[in-house]
């Protein structure tokens, strides 16, 4: 997979579930875009930490996703 198609995968859902306000799961994300479990649980937690919240063991993505431009969420890997 090229180095932006998961960002790319991850934008869209993250997109959608903010649209949506549906929560999702790690695996969930990991399905979507494509990342390992372990780069899953490093973008979460430091790339996508002002765009995504985890309440429990459910994360949701921040209306903060809808300022955002694809070209300066690949940036940030």
């Amino acid at each position: 997979m090229k180095r932006d198609e998961g960002a790319n995968r991850a934008f869209q859902f993250l997109w959608d579930h903010a649209k949506s306000g549906k929560s999702f799961t790690l695996p969930e994300l990991i399905n979507a875009s494509g990342w390992t479990s372990g780069n899953t649980k490093t973008n979460l937690t430091k790339r996508l930490k002002d765009l995504v919240s985890r309440k429990g063991r459910v994360y949701y993505a921040n209306p903060e996703i809808f300022r955002v431009r694809l070209e300066d969420f690949q940036d940030l890997f």
